[in-house]
């Protein structure tokens, strides 16, 4: 298995791949564009003690916000 303990993931849309990274990687975001789905997995992340973990809300269609859910990427440099 490939040692991910140093990642810095981003990941579209949160699931399986989000617990999978979750337990291997040294932090992750999960943009997420279903809010009741974000809840859920966020409240799911918190009671297994995953703190590396940072899901971002972002509806597909939302024009107040100026950085839209593919932009979404451009808030975390590096």
């Amino acid at each position: 298995m490939m040692n991910m303990e140093n990642w810095r993931v981003f990941e579209w849309g949160s699931g399986r791949s989000t617990m999978y990274f979750a337990k291997r990687a040294k932090s992750l975001v999960s943009v997420e564009h279903d809010i009741f789905w974000c809840n859920k997995l966020s409240k799911s992340l918190r009671s297994r003690d995953m703190a590396n973990v940072e899901m971002v809300h972002i509806p597909l269609r939302e024009p107040e916000i100026e950085c839209g859910y593919h932009d979404v990427i451009l808030r975390f440099p590096g």
